[in-house]
């Protein structure tokens, strides 16, 4: 399965897909380009191997993240709650991933819950954006790790069983395509 994390700059993106709570990075330094995370996720008994493509944020690499747009199973967007102007963003950088990758599941995730006296954007803000986009919202904070797993364990699990519907689909397009294409060749 291939997640794309996206979002601006400095909302935690790189520290949400870490593995492990002891590798918080408290001085990070922005994604220069994208950075790929292998992780397992157990779901259902079995082991979904991931592979987790953190995109940089700034504006200046767009066309960077968008290589990275294709053959995606999962985008996850991400802003800080406690940034309105990353909030602001999640609607471009849904258009983004709607136009690139439209079978793609695609989550909000709100970051920097450990924040939330600080916090600019209210939950039933950002649930309402993303209510009209027709998407799931996830909070969580990649400091205290707070809902991060289980967040991740579910977008992966929505994004797999997208991907298995999209899959049956073509197969059923192409099933009958290819009996309408012997009947005409049977035809002649």
């Amino acid at each position: 399965m291939k997640l794309v994390v996206l979002g601006d700059v400095h909302v935690g993106k790189s520290n949400l897909v870490i593995e492990h709570e002891h590798l918080f990075d408290y001085n990070y330094i922005a994604t220069n380009g994208v950075d790929l995370k292998e992780r397992r996720f157990n779901l259902g008994g079995e082991s979904i191997p991931v592979q987790i493509y953190d995109c940089s944020g700034q504006e200046a690499l767009k066309h960077i993240t968008c290589k990275y747009l294709s053959n995606v199973d999962s985008v996850m967007i991400v802003f800080d709650i406690t940034d309105m102007t990353s909030f602001h963003s999640v609607r471009n950088w849904y258009q983004l991933a709607h136009e690139k990758c439209p079978t793609a599941h695609i989550s909000i995730v709100g970051n920097k819950k450990d924040l939330n006296p600080h916090r600019t954007v209210t939950f039933k803000t950002a649930q309402c954006l993303a209510n009209e986009l027709g998407v799931p919202y996830y909070e969580c904070s990649a400091m205290t790790r707070n809902n991060v797993n289980e967040m991740l364990s579910e977008i992966v699990r929505d994004g797999t069983e997208k991907q298995k519907t999209v899959r049956s689909k073509k197969d059923a397009f192409t099933a009958v395509r290819d009996i309408f294409r012997f009947i005409k060749v049977s035809s002649d």
